[in-house]
């Protein structure tokens, strides 16, 4: 009996398993997409995407020849292309993957040989998907090939139950067949559940207990002994991300193998360890002499795990920082101890220590940040923020050239609250984007008020975070507010700090780029204070450099930021680069980097940063409203 299964409908039981099998890839493989797509003849569906924030693909897209080019899609074997860019046969694929730059896909065919599609991961960056990510896609391909075989094998079972009356005997024969092989998927998708389980509980990488049982077996602890002692190691991998960074991705999983290695063999006994994040382990010791046994163990890894590490052939030795809560006196829960070892380590970033316990200084500090946490949730809602508008002003004619959007945050409880205080907090609890929309928006909508009132030129400069510079819809929104506003694209320039081009240069070029070509200004905010800020403006296309203001503060004693504020100003002349010098708070400072041919300022000296309508007072008012060179050059 002949059964066409290519138009066959998938179970939602068979689907939630796939659902299920490309979130757990995507988490464990911190990949932003994982897909199943699915081969329709005339056209490609995304038939299952991995449920997270950075999968550019939507589920249930029946036409993706606009996301991913068939011919990438269709391979009848396993493919991986690492850097698509590398690669001229796929250069026309290129534009078309919402950011995702490496590929690697197997494919999956029914049972009798058709093809069903393939199931796939794409990454924003390079990726050359290490061995064991590779292994556990194959199992995965080869569990959904078993759901394609019981659809079909379930699809020539209602087949043969429509001629029951007329094919008896023969249907008894292959329902007993059929009952057989279900038997074994049974079998089969018991050991994929024991499989599931696991990879949920440990590191796909180095095969320790994940974040969710290391917090499972500390609460079994507490739930058996509530004044049970054991001490919480936070272990923190310092420079990895430089470390990826030079010596590739490979290495870096290499090191995190290693490291995890070494920290089997060094622990026995009562102790548990576990890799919680990607650069960071967790050792819990159970014992009753806790504070000696605690410093000891503190010692003998701090010993240990800074040792060079030989990978490749080449040592590389990758310093370590640890934190340390102890139980019951540093918390009642496991949350809580976790959360405290790790505030202890980052302390020990900064205090340059070999191990930090959690005190009482720091109980203080993680209870200011849950205050200030508390209110900044609502403060968008209630109204609560406001920008202040600082100018930039010609250096020789103190004519106004444009002026900076900052923001201020006043809570009728906390008072009024720094930038630095509650920038990094919206960034870690995910309000970023949407009060950088806000700063956005009310930014644009004053210039474009002061233009239609004034009829004076002038840009608006506005910084954008890295959370918000990696957000896909950034360049759409601008667009749409330039149109809602009508206001021209040369009025308004985003700041960026070299922060931002650290994390992802790929992302950054292409971000960069289409701001450009909307007409966008481009700044680079705090230029001399990064280690790599010169071979930036070889890589990206800056309108703008901003010196920061170190260089400026010492101009009256220091020969040597005289020279380097000189040397900045006339490199960036010869890239043709506008220059904005920051922290401008004395006229010598104004005649300094003027004779140096910096023709624009921004500080205290010609005026604090105020709100719209005193700005305007102050410096749109007085202008004379004539349009020269200057301002011609700035908008």
């Amino acid at each position: 009996m002949s059964v066409d299964i290519r138009t066959a409908v998938v179970p939602d039981s068979i689907l939630a398993g796939w659902q299920q099998t490309v979130d757990l890839v995507s988490e464990i493989a911190s990949i932003p997409a994982v897909l199943i797509i699915r081969d329709q003849g005339e056209e490609l569906q995304v038939f299952v995407a991995s449920d997270n924030q950075t999968n550019p693909f939507s589920k249930g897209s029946h036409d993706v020849r606009g996301s991913l080019c068939q011919a990438f899609v269709r391979h009848e074997n396993p493919l991986h292309v690492a850097d698509i860019a590398q690669h001229p046969e796929w250069q026309a694929c290129l534009a078309e993957m919402h950011g995702m730059v490496s590929y690697y896909g197997l494919p999956l065919y029914w049972p009798c040989g058709q093809v069903f599609g393939t199931i796939c991961i794409l990454d924003s960056r390079e990726n050359n998907y290490a061995d064991n990510i590779r292994s556990l896609l194959a199992r995965f391909q080869k569990t959904i090939e078993a759901d394609l075989d019981s659809m079909a094998r379930q699809a020539r079972l209602e087949a043969a139950n429509e001629v029951l009356t007329q094919l008896h005997e023969r249907q008894q024969q292959e329902l007993t067949e059929l009952r057989g092989q279900l038997s074994k998927e049974v079998d089969n998708r018991a050991s994929m559940a024991q499989t599931l389980e696991y990879v949920q509980r440990y590191d796909a990488l180095t095969g320790l207990p994940n974040r969710a049982a290391l917090l499972s077996h500390m609460e079994h602890i507490l739930a058996v002994n509530t004044n049970q002692q054991f001490a919480v190691l936070y272990i923190g991998l310092q420079n990895f991300k430089t470390i990826n960074d030079s010596y590739g991705y490979l290495v870096g999983d290499q090191i995190l193998q290693t490291v995890s290695d070494r920290l089997r063999h060094d622990l026995a006994g009562n102790f548990y360890v576990a890799r919680v994040t990607g650069n960071e382990f967790v050792v819990l010791l159970v014992t009753s002499r806790i504070e000696e046994l605690t410093v000891r163990l503190a010692n003998r890894l701090s010993h240990s795990l800074n040792q060079p590490l030989v990978i490749d052939q080449q040592n590389i030795t990758v310093p370590i920082k640890m934190g340390l809560a102890m139980s019951p006196a540093d918390g009642p829960d496991a949350s809580t101890l976790l959360k405290k070892a790790g505030a202890a380590m980052n302390l020990g970033k900064v205090s340059g220590s070999a191990y930090t316990f959690f005190t009482d200084s720091m109980q203080l500090a993680l209870d200011e940040r849950c205050r200030l946490e508390s209110h900044l949730v609502d403060a968008l809602k209630n109204n609560e923020f406001s920008l202040h508008f600082q100018p930039l002003i010609a250096t020789e004619s103190r004519k106004l050239l444009g002026a900076e959007a900052l923001l201020r945050w006043f809570n009728p409880v906390l008072g009024q609250v720094r930038p630095d205080q509650f920038i990094s907090l919206a960034e870690r609890n995910g309000q970023i984007n949407d009060i950088g929309n806000f700063v956005l928006r009310t930014a644009i909508e004053q210039i474009s008020n002061w233009y239609r009132l004034y009829k004076y030129p002038m840009r608006m400069a506005v910084n954008i975070s890295p959370v918000q510079f990696r957000d896909t819809g950034l360049v759409r929104y601008v667009a749409d507010l330039l149109a809602e506003f009508q206001l021209p694209p040369s009025m308004l320039e985003l700041e960026i700090t070299e922060g931002v081009l650290m994390q992802d240069e790929y992302q950054a070029t292409r971000v960069i780029n289409a701001l450009k070509r909307i007409g966008v200004g481009v700044s680079l905010d705090d230029f001399g204070t990064g280690y790599a800020s010169l071979s930036y403006l070889q890589k990206y296309a800056f309108d703008t450099l901003k010196i920061d203001r170190g260089f400026i503060a010492h101009l009256d004693n220091s020969e040597q930021d005289r020279e380097l504020a000189r040397a900045i100003i006339a490199m960036a002349k010869k890239l043709k680069l506008n220059v904005i010098a920051e922290g401008i708070e004395t006229q010598e400072q104004n005649d300094f980097i003027l004779e140096e041919g910096c023709d624009c300022g921004q500080g205290y000296l010609y005026g604090r940063p105020v709100p719209a309508l005193e700005f305007a007072a102050s410096h749109l008012e007085t202008q004379t409203f004539a349009i020269d060179d200057e301002q011609m050059a700035i908008a």
